[in-house]
């Protein structure tokens, strides 16, 4: 009956394997002696093992009544409450676990990742901190390849893509296995401007080889060989909801032509929104496959007789490229979601438009390069949006610049740009907005940028992260949208244009840097796009001083931008579908 004795015979369980039983003897032991730290622990650590997560933090609690300075509780009750979806007081312990070891590698860990995933999830506020915490990761174990790889991301929010791509080049060369870190470093070289078109294509391909190549691949698909039947078309997304992707594609599931296709999405998210309830309502078939392997969904896919698969992710989060690389369908597709190639062999076309891939560039492609005729896209407003407001500079006296962009994409080459137009404007202001500025790094570093290049912090207005509703009623403070390169804006563009403000773009080298481009063509106002970065400031300068004219464009873009392609959902999806038409015949007559 001694208290140690019941620990003991509790410590022996848990070595044999058997929690269960050693939970009731670390039990019996607290009960005997319920100043018995190290049972309390013991009971509360294997609570935790067993996923018993509210049993083990109410332990783990008891711990710390009797010992405040027990980090390992502290920790582990981080680590529970965490589970639990508790993550606002987990923070506050993980913290607690520094405080009492800052050496304690794991808690900076924990605190990291509990911390960027609320980043990732829309919640800026700890995107400072979590890249404090990697770094103290780093400095302890210079070769956590995942934590490089997670710092990257977090670096890439703030905007700082040298130090971005340099992560995950550290990443890869200690873990070359770490394919999610190996297509991130494919998207983020797209933000910068040093990468030919070659190089990109070379770093897909090589992503390809060493990934998707080696899985198993499907032959002789089943399918129906009628080129003018009623054809089965796969979305495949993690993106179904209110997202760029999403605001795209609703137009397309909305104005399919039922009778002559049948629509399936296959989602890898569980969470949903208004989006994508509406969505649901617009398609034949809906499968949740997030959590699903590849062979399981490769299999859903073949039963229900999928004829043309469509990719919406590419290089960019929650995608299923290996999935395809099985080969699952007939014909497969990239569209919508990425901007360049997968490297994919199996993945057979690639939609773009006339603009996005000049002739002779195909051959940059692992796909065959399909253009539709007016645009790749095609936008859908948000039924709230806000009426468009009168031009600031009325009532300012000044003209406001603006980007409400990634600021992955505002690279140090786009900050000297940006600063030229300011200097030779020089009571402008420029208005920038990102989920980053709500904290002090990101201001700071963007304010040290313009500051080198002659641009006080007093004519930048920097602003964080609001809802989508009030983000759009602040294009009310904006006159002129200054687009951002290479990576031009997309869904920002339109929702720019959307709100009468003309967006000023320099069209460039490869397709993100000519997305911009392509929609202003879409929308006719051709002079809002430059060719060079002096066509750029001169434009900035000459549309500033036309202040009438650009009350004229703020009052008639709506209007404008309703009646243009870009926002004919029927012609669009009609375009789409005569692409799928000619494709499936291809492979009928194949």
């Amino acid at each position: 009956d001694a208290p140690v004795g019941q620990f003991n015979i509790g410590n022996v369980l848990n070595d044999l394997a058997l929690p269960r039983e050693a939970v009731e003897y670390y039990t019996r032991a607290v009960s005997l002696d319920p100043s018995f730290v190290d049972a309390h622990f013991g009971k509360a650590s294997t609570l935790y093992a067993v996923k018993d997560f509210e049993a083990a933090c109410t332990a783990y609690r008891n711990v710390l009544a009797l010992r405040p300075d027990h980090c390992e509780a502290a920790y582990g009750l981080a680590m529970g409450l965490a589970e639990l979806g508790q993550h606002e007081e987990a923070a506050s312990w993980f913290r607690r676990a520094i405080a009492l070891d800052p050496g304690k590698r794991d808690a900076y860990l924990a605190l990291g990742n509990l911390l960027s995933m609320r980043v990732d999830h829309q919640d800026p506020s700890g995107l400072d901190e979590a890249i404090d915490c990697y770094r103290k990761v780093l400095v302890m174990k210079p070769d956590d390849a995942k934590s490089r790889a997670r710092l990257g991301n977090m670096l890439l929010v703030q905007g700082k893509i040298d130090e971005t791509l340099s992560e995950y080049r550290l990443a890869l060369e200690y873990t070359p296995d770490l394919i999610d870190a190996h297509s991130c470093y494919l998207m983020s070289m797209q933000y910068h401007p040093a990468p030919q078109l070659s190089e990109l294509y070379e770093e897909s391909v090589k992503w390809y080889r060493k990934f998707a190549a080696p899985v198993p691949k499907i032959t002789g698909h089943r399918n129906g060989r009628e080129p003018e039947r009623r054809l089965r078309i796969g979305y495949v997304s993690a993106d179904f909801k209110r997202h760029p992707v999403g605001f795209h594609l609703m137009p397309v599931l909305q104005h399919h032509d039922a009778e002559r296709f049948e629509v399936y999405c296959y989602s890898n998210e569980v969470r949903t929104d208004f989006y994508t309830d509406r969505m649901q309502s617009y398609v034949d078939n809906w499968r949740t496959i997030d959590g699903l392997d590849d062979e399981v969904v490769q299999n859903m896919i073949v039963d229900d007789k999928i004829d043309i698969l469509v990719d919406l992710a590419g290089h960019t989060s929650g995608n299923r490229l290996l999935l395809f690389a099985r080969r699952p369908a007939p014909v497969q597709v990239s569209w919508l979601g990425y901007f360049f190639s997968t490297g994919l062999a199996e993945i057979d076309y690639i939609i773009m438009d006339e603009t996005a891939v000049l002739p002779g560039e195909e051959r940059w492609f692992a796909e065959k390069v399909v253009r539709l005729p007016d645009t790749r896209f095609c936008y859908e407003p948000v039924p709230y949006a806000p009426e468009v407001a009168p031009l600031p500079a009325e009532r300012n006296r000044y003209i406001t610049f603006g980007s409400f962009n990634n600021l992955a994409k505002v690279t140090p080459q786009v900050v000297r740009l940006w600063a030229r137009v300011l200097r030779e404007i020089p009571d402008a202001r420029l208005l920038i907005k990102s989920p980053a500025f709500h904290g002090a790094a990101a201001r700071e570093h963007f304010q040290s940028l313009f500051a080198k290049e002659g641009i006080v912090p007093e004519r930048l207005i920097l602003r964080g992260q609001s809802e989508h509703i009030a983000m759009l009623g602040e294009y009310g403070d904006m006159d002129i949208a200054l687009d951002p390169f290479p990576f031009n804006g997309g869904i920002t563009t339109c929702e720019a244009l959307w709100m009468g403000v003309p967006v000023l773009t320099l069209t460039g080298n490869r397709p993100i840097a000519r997305q911009t481009t392509a929609f202003l063509r879409a929308v006719g106002m051709p002079e809002f796009i430059a060719r060079s970065e002096d066509e750029y400031c001169e434009l900035a300068r000459r549309w500033a001083e036309r202040i009438e004219a650009l009350v004229e464009i703020r009052q008639q873009l709506r209007r404008k931008m309703r009646d243009s392609l870009l926002c004919d959902g029927k012609r669009f999806t009609a375009n789409l579908e005569s692409a799928y038409r000619q494709m499936w015949r291809a492979w009928c007559e194949s």
